[in-house]
């Protein structure tokens, strides 16, 4: 079941990855809109370690900074609408790893 849920959840990050191609860089300027957050990190060793395991799990995280904490985020979705990452967050959630992941909205 966890092979399958898994299976799902990484068909759905294609997807919503497809839907905004400029979301493959990382962002320097935080867009409007929703985030699957699967960590924030204050030191940047630890972003780049997470990052490092997210990869190792077949993700492409990505990161941003909030400008109202200095927290890095590091995220495996992004969309306009949190429609689309509901059912990740579900799937995301059913990974070990990744239990405490959230969505995070920028307005």
């Amino acid at each position: 079941m966890k092979r399958f849920v898994f299976f799902i959840f990484l068909c759905l990050s294609s997807y919503c990855y497809g839907q905004n191609e400029e979301q493959k860089t990382e962002n320097t300027t935080v867009k409007p809109g929703y985030y699957l957050v699967t960590n924030a990190f204050s030191k940047q060793e630890n972003v780049i370690e997470w990052k490092e395991t997210l990869s190792d799990l077949g993700f492409e995280p990505l990161t941003f900074v909030n400008p109202e904490n200095g927290l890095t985020y590091v995220y495996i979705a992004y969309e306009t609408n949190d429609f689309m990452l509901r059912d990740m967050l579900i799937a995301a959630r059913e990974l070990p790893l990744l239990k405490e992941t959230w969505i995070k909205q920028i307005k």
